[in-house]
C-alpha cells in the first residue's frame, strides 16, 4: 500500500491536504487518507471499494477523468469541487450534500440520489441517465446542455434553477418544476409526463394542451406567468400584457420571503433574460424596463439590512443590463443622426385623423407623437405623419425597443453600410430600395396565421445614402404599443 510521507500524514490527520496533492486511484492500494475531510486533492483513475470514498467529505478537490462504478458515496459531501470528464455509475449518492461544485462532461448512470441536497452547482454537458431522483432537492443550480434520460422522480426535485438547452426524455416532472425554474421549454421534453403534485394518490396528470389555461390562471404571480409562457411558446416575444407586467420587478416583492434566496433567484432570472436576449427570444423593451427598475432600487437610500442586501444584488443586475442598454442608446443616437426628415407610420384604418387621435389618446398624451395628417397609401393602408419636435426620437426609441439582439445588430450594421447589397442577418431581409418620394419608417401590425395567434410587427426602413431597404419582421410585446394593438383587434373584429 502506498504511504504518504510523514508530513503529508500529519496534514491529513489535521484535515488539511497539501495544495493539489495528486491521487492516482489506479495505483493507490488503500484508503485515500485517514482524515474525514479531503481538501485540495486531485483525483484521477478508477475508484475501488478499498479506497473507502464513503468515509470522506471532499472540499476544493478536483476529479479529472475519474471512473466511479458501484461505489458507496452515501453521506459524502462535495463542496467547491471541480468534476470533469468523469463517470459515476451504479453509485449510492443519497443523503449527500453537493454545493458550489462545477461538473463538466460528466455522466451519472443508474445512481441513487435519494434524500440528497444539491445547491448552487454548475452543470456543463452533464447527463443523468436512469437515475433515482426521489426526494432530492436541486436548487439554485445552472444547468447548461444537461440531459435527464429515464430518470425517476416522486417529488418536486427542481427549484429556482436556470436551464439552458436542457433536455428531458422519459422523465416525469412536476408542474411546479415548470413554474419555479427558468429556461424550461415544452419542446425540450420528449415522452415526459407532467403531474400536478407529489407522485402518489393525490397527484393528477396535466394535459400539455391545457397548459395555456393554466398559465392564464396564474394571476399576478410574475414568476409563474413568465416561466409558463416561456415553457409554452419557447420565447417571450408574444403580445401578452400579463407578461409585460410581470417584468416589473416591483411586482416580485409579493413572493419575496428571505433576502438571500430572493436575491439568488433574481440573479438567475436576469441570467435567463440575458441568455434569452442573446438567442433572440426576448425583446429589448423588457431589458429596458428591468434596467429602469433596478436603477430605482439601487438609488433607494433605505438603511435596513434587507434594503442593503437587495441593493447590492440589484446593483450587480443593473450593471449586467447596462451593457445592453448602452448598445441600444448608441444605436438610437446613430439612427436619429442618420435619419433627418419626417417619420411616416403605416397603419390600418379610415382616412380620419380624429379616428386615430381618439383611438390612441392614452398613448399619444404621454408622448411627443401627434397625428399630423392622414392620407391614402394604397387600397388597404393609410399613412400617419408625426410632425412634433422630439416625436421622432420617441418613435425611434419605441421601434428599436421592440427589436431582438439580431435585429438591432442588423439595423446597426445597415446604418453604416456603404453601397448596395448585403447578406441576410438574423432573419432580416435587405433588398434594393424601390423608388420612394420620402424617407420613411413603415409600421404594420396584425394577427399572424397558424396555431400561435400573436401580433406580428413589420417595419420597413429606407437607409439614407445607401439606397437599400431594411425589411424587419418580428413579434412585438411592449406596453406602449398595447393601444395600437387594441385598435387593430377592433378593426379585425369589425371585418
Amino acid at each position: 500500500m502506498a504511504r504518504e510521507p510523514s508530513a503529508g500524514r500529519e496534514l491529513a490527520r489535521a484535515g488539511i491536504a497539501r495544495p493539489e496533492a495528486r491521487v492516482d486511484l489506479d495505483t493507490l492500494e488503500g484508503p485515500i487518507q485517514e482524515a474525514v475531510d479531503a481538501i485540495g486533492l486531485h483525483f484521477s483513475g478508477r475508484a475501488r471499494p478499498v479506497h473507502r470514498l464513503d468515509h470522506h467529505n471532499f472540499l476544493s478537490c478536483t476529479f479529472d477523468g475519474v471512473e466511479v462504478d458501484g461505489i458507496d458515496l452515501v453521506g459524502c459531501d462535495f463542496k467547491d469541487c471541480l468534476v470533469e470528464r468523469s463517470r459515476f455509475a451504479n453509485c449510492a449518492i443519497n443523503s449527500a450534500t453537493h454545493t458550489s461544485t462545477v461538473y463538466a462532461a460528466v455522466r451519472f448512470e443508474n445512481c441513487n440520489f435519494h434524500n440528497a441536497a444539491i445547491t448552487e452547482n454548475e452543470y456543463h454537458d452533464v447527463t443523468f441517465e436512469g437515475c433515482d431522483l426521489d426526494n432530492v432537492l436541486i436548487k439554485g443550480c445552472r444547468l447548461y446542455d444537461a440531459s435527464f434520460v429515464d430518470c425517476r422522480t416522486t417529488t418536486h426535485v427542481f427549484e429556482a434553477n436556470l436551464f439552458v438547452r436542457a433536455s428531458f426524455r422519459s422523465t416525469e416532472i412536476e408542474l411546479r418544476t415548470v413554474i419555479s425554474n427558468f429556461g424550461l421549454k415544452r419542446g425540450q421534453l420528449l415522452d415526459c409526463a407532467i403531474r400536478n403534485g407529489r407522485r402518489g394518490e393525490d397527484a393528477t396528470m396535466v394535459d400539455p394542451d391545457g397548459l395555456g389555461k393554466l398559465a392564464a390562471a396564474q394571476g399576478d404571480d410574475p414568476l409563474a406567468t413568465l416561466t409558463m409562457q416561456y415553457f409554452i411558446d419557447g420565447d417571450l416575444l408574444g403580445a401578452n400584457e400579463s407578461v409585460d407586467r410581470a417584468f416589473d420587478l416591483r411586482r416580485w416583492a409579493a413572493i419575496a420571503r428571505q433576502p438571500t434566496s430572493f436575491a439568488q433567484m433574481l440573479e438567475l432570472f436576469v441570467e435567463f433574460l440575458v441568455e434569452a436576449f442573446e438567442q433572440d427570444e426576448v425583446d429589448m423593451h423588457k431589458l429596458l424596463l428591468l434596467h429602469d427598475v433596478t436603477r430605482q432600487i439601487v438609488y433607494d437610500r433605505s438603511h435596513s439590512a434587507i434594503g442593503h442586501r437587495y441593493a447590492v444584488t440589484f446593483g450587480g443586475i443593473h450593471l449586467a443590463l447596462s451593457r445592453f442598454v448602452e448598445e441600444y442608446l448608441i444605436l438610437l443616437d446613430t439612427a436619429l443622426t442618420a435619419r433627418p426628415g419626417s417619420l411616416w407610420v403605416i397603419a390600418e384604418g379610415p382616412l380620419s385623423p380624429q379616428f386615430f387621435q381618439d383611438a390612441l389618446d392614452d398613448f399619444l398624451r404621454h408622448s411627443a407623437v401627434r397625428i399630423g395628417e392622414v392620407r391614402p397609401y394604397n387600397s388597404v393602408l393609410a399613412e400617419l405623419v408625426e410632425l412634433l419636435p422630439g416625436g421622432r426620437l420617441f418613435a425611434l426609441a419605441l421601434i428599436l425597443a421592440s427589436f431582438t439582439r439580431a435585429e438591432l445588430k442588423a439595423v446597426h450594421s445597415s446604418t453604416f453600410r456603404v453601397g448596395q447589397g448585403a447578406s441576410p442577418a438574423g432573419g432580416t431581409e435587405i433588398v434594393p430600395a424601390a423608388a420612394e418620394p420620402f424617407e420613411f419608417f413603415s409600421l404594420t401590425t396584425g394577427l399572424t396565421d397558424g396555431e400561435r395567434r400573436a401580433y406580428e410587427m413589420r417595419i420597413k426602413s429606407l437607409i439614407p445614402t445607401t439606397s437599400i431597404v431594411v425589411d424587419l419582421r418580428l413579434a412585438v410585446s411592449t406596453v406602449l404599443l398595447s393601444k395600437v394593438r387594441k385598435v387593430i383587434i377592433g378593426l379585425a373584429q369589425e371585418k
